[in-house]
């Protein structure tokens, strides 16, 4: 999984040692890319990343399994799912730079968010600032 953004300097640290971790990946958010590898199971979708308001140039990719679907979740609404299958907003942007989605002030783009075949890599991107906290997460087929 690649997580690309940036959080202002003002900002806390991602996990403060007085905190639980509520996503699987835990990071600074500095810009650096990284990979890593997780379970998924169908009864259980694995919540990959959750970044605050004010988070810059946020940018998600993931590689999926066949039949897996990233999603993206107000975390600050009750976890409604704003972007992916069966959510406010699904489908996926027409080029790179088309930034199709628009909810509560942010401007996304999404493609491939639901997976069709191994190795098809989802993302999904913010332009300029979150107005709102978000939950990055990936589902597998049932």
């Amino acid at each position: 999984a690649c997580v690309c953004c940036s959080i202002p300097a003002s900002t806390e640290r991602a996990c403060p040692t007085t905190l639980y971790r509520r996503s699987e990946l835990v990071g600074s958010c500095d810009g650096a890319d990284g990979s890593a590898r997780f379970r998924l199971t169908a009864a259980t979708p694995l919540r990959l990343i959750s970044l605050p308001a004010d988070a810059e140039q946020v940018r998600v990719e993931v590689e999926l399994p066949a039949g897996a679907a990233l999603s993206v979740h107000d975390a600050e609404h009750f976890g409604e799912c704003i972007v992916g299958e069966g959510c406010l907003l699904s489908g996926d942007c027409q080029g790179a730079a088309d930034f199709c989605h628009r909810h509560r002030g942010m401007q996304l783009h999404s493609s491939h968010i639901a997976g069709s075949g191994a190795g098809v890599r989802a993302r999904v991107e913010v332009l300029g600032r979150l107005s709102r906290a978000l939950d990055f997460v990936v589902s597998a087929a049932a």
